[in-house]
């Protein structure tokens, strides 16, 4: 017996996926989008809501997380993002000669490969970069966040500290290691007069 997902159970996953308290506003015109949960209907007629993406490579839209009855997808019924591309990462060239030379440049491909591709097609693979560039960069904020963090927390040193420790713990050592080669010396001088002392004794 087939057993068919509720439309509303596949919406609490996807807003679970996407950590969206709710479903969030359809695309409007011009929104470039990183992610989003599309509303779908499927080829067995059930209808389910799934996870879209962009392709790493050409930035195409493709789904990334499938949600539901175990159907092809027949229909996009709506899209609503929920990350978006920032336009400040988003590279300024404004004719398709400086689009494409960007898109060489990044991906030490050929320009002619680019130059057989549709406008449309360019600019997916312009968005393709940029989200690399957006997800580096958040990614760093983070690294940078959470370091911060733990030095405030005092499981971090300060870099002017861990400095300071070191050459006290090179001080130390190098202090360490001159007294153990002056209780050798004074070790080699008590023995040399106890020798002395004995070849006395014994020519006497």
């Amino acid at each position: 017996m087939t057993i068919y997902m509720k439309t509303e159970d596949t919406l609490q996953e996807a807003l679970t996926y996407a950590g969206c308290p709710e479903l969030p506003a359809v695309e409007k015109d011009g929104d470039v989008w990183i992610n989003a949960i599309a509303f779908v209907k499927k080829t067995n007629g059930s209808s389910a809501y799934v996870i879209m993406g962009r392709s790493s490579k050409t930035g195409e839209k493709t789904i990334v997380k499938d949600i539901g009855d175990m159907a092809g997808i027949h229909t996009i019924v709506s899209i609503h993002p929920y990350k978006f591309l920032k336009e400040s990462f988003i590279p300024d060239c404004k004719t398709k000669e400086e689009f494409i030379a960007f898109l060489s440049y990044r991906t030490k491909m050929d320009r002619t490969f680019f130059e057989c591709l549709s406008n449309e097609q360019i600019r997916n693979r312009i968005y393709a970069e940029a989200i690399k560039d957006q997800n580096s960069r958040e990614q760093r904020d983070r690294n940078e966040s959470c370091y911060s963090n733990k030095v405030e927390d005092g499981k971090f040193k300060d870099l002017y500290d861990i400095e300071r420790e070191l050459k006290a713990s090179k001080g130390n050592r190098s202090i360490s290691a001159s007294n153990k080669q002056k209780e050798k010396q004074d070790a080699k001088e008590r023995a040399e007069k106890r020798t002395k002392g004995s070849k006395g004794k014994t020519s006497k």
